[in-house]
């Protein structure tokens, strides 16, 4: 779990409010809420220790919000960097003293070579290691803390026009109550347009202290409107369950907060005393969170004793989570729902699932994120974070990089899983997701001995 500490520890999905595309990149896909968190984060690990102080690990499933994830830098030169302290201060002194831009200052020199050590220190990892602002961190703690400051909103950022299309809003947030609407085009933000922006940039101003008013230009149907939002810091539901025809259980996992084994538990107290004959794990849009939580919710579905997951570290030396409690809903067949954004922590659960329960997976391929990252302060507000392991499913096979293939794959893009998924009647539901009807049918024939 994420304490006040100097380290955190994370298997990086990052900053939350960022989605991922079938590619592995992110997606415009973007939000002021949970991650869709990290803050991503993405992209969990346990407490680590480090620096005098002890921390949490997390996954977020994208790449640093600074950097293209498509492509890596370029190696350094082979030769030996000889007298790298004397030639370090010597480049430092030159760019402050002769650089053509008077400007640049000595922290910003600072700030850029901590930034370069962690994009070239190792060019394959470099879209998992990052300098984090201050806000990145704060953004990152609350998130997987289960709540955020912000006006809750998801959107959709559209970078050839600067406008984001607002897709949902988080029932009962600031955003709810001023009356912003799905399908609200925000054109701008306290008066600025963010063509040749990102959607981090844009969910960056939409957030921010508690109390502070955000200003909206919302362009609704053929009317221009301002919408004033005052921010507000709100919780947001990590699990959600639904009861739906012939004894099946739905259950959503959205991250994996601080929050989320319990409200999981709860959520599986919940189907057993309903009586549920299978269930359906919903891990489509998870993009990880901490580490702890992820391997805790899957122990909780997996007979004790088995192995949830593999951690390989840089001395060679191997670790293990083992299901350490009989599972949950024990003698019902199991089904989880998983697309190319489910990453990390989520990746962890299927792989455990499949390989502890015989779950069916069903959907598409995963994201691939399999590395563990550390989120280390430096003191003065910024972090970085580096990677320190690999974790591995229980078969000790890695999927970094390739995902985890569906047992049956059934193709949905991520708007038509994000509607599906905002539906609460269970009959509804069920008619606009077709990954849903196959994991209800594949439940069914093992319920019938087929």
């Amino acid at each position: 779990m994420i304490r006040s500490a100097a380290i955190l520890r994370v298997s990086i999905f990052v900053i939350a409010a960022l989605g991922r595309s079938c590619s592995h990149e992110p997606s415009s896909s973007s939000g002021d809420g949970p991650a869709a968190s990290a803050a991503p984060a993405s992209p969990g690990d346990r407490e680590a220790k480090g620096s005098g102080a002890e921390g949490a690990r997390v996954q977020p499933g994208v790449p640093a919000p600074s950097q293209d994830p498509s492509s890596t830098p370029a190696p350094l030169p082979d030769e030996k960097f000889e007298g790298g302290a004397r030639a370090f201060d010597a480049a430092r002194r030159a760019l402050l003293t002769k650089y053509v831009d008077p400007t640049i200052t000595e922290d910003r020199l600072y700030a850029a070579a901590v930034r370069g050590m962690l994009e070239y220190a190792d060019p394959k990892m470099a879209k998992w290691n990052a300098l984090l602002s201050p806000s990145e961190v704060l953004a990152i703690k609350s998130d997987l803390h289960g709540e955020v400051v912000g006006i809750g909103v998801k959107f959709e950022f559209k970078p050839e026009s600067g406008y984001s299309d607002v897709i949902a809003v988080i029932p009962g947030s600031p955003a709810d109550r001023a009356g912003l609407l799905a399908g609200d085009r925000i054109v701008t933000i306290d008066g600025r347009f963010y063509k040749a922006k990102t959607a981090l940039d844009v969910a960056s101003a939409i957030r921010g202290k508690a109390g502070d008013t955000v200003s909206l230009a919302i362009l609704r149907e053929d009317k221009m409107l301002t919408v004033p939002i005052q921010r507000a810091a709100f919780g947001f539901d990590p699990v959600a369950r639904i009861g739906l025809p012939d004894g099946i259980a739905l259950v959503r996992i959205a991250s994996f907060t601080e929050k989320t084994a319990a409200a999981l538990r709860a959520a599986l107290d919940g189907a057993g005393a309903d009586h549920a004959r299978g269930l359906v794990v919903d891990l489509r849009h998870n993009p990880g969170g901490l580490f702890d939580a992820a391997a805790q919710c899957a122990g909780m579905l997996s007979p004790a004793g088995s192995t949830i997951v593999m951690t390989k570290h840089r001395d060679g030396s191997e670790d293990s989570e083992v299901a350490k409690e009989q599972p949950l809903l024990a003698d019902r067949p199991l089904a989880v729902l998983v697309d190319d954004q489910t990453a990390s922590g989520a990746e962890l659960m299927t792989a455990a699932l499949r390989a502890s329960r015989h779950a069916a997976v069903v959907g598409g391929h995963t994201f691939g994120k399999w590395s563990v990252q550390k989120i280390e302060e430096l003191g003065n507000g910024f972090a970085m974070k580096y990677t320190v392991s690999l974790f591995e499913a229980p078969d000790h096979k890695t999927y970094d990089g390739a995902g985890l293939a569906p047992d049956v794959e059934v193709s949905m893009d991520a708007k038509q899983i994000e509607k599906a998924q905002s539906i609460s009647d269970p009959e509804k539901r069920i008619a606009a997701d077709a990954q849903l009807r196959t994991a209800i049918a594949l439940l069914k024939a093992r319920l019938e001995g087929r």
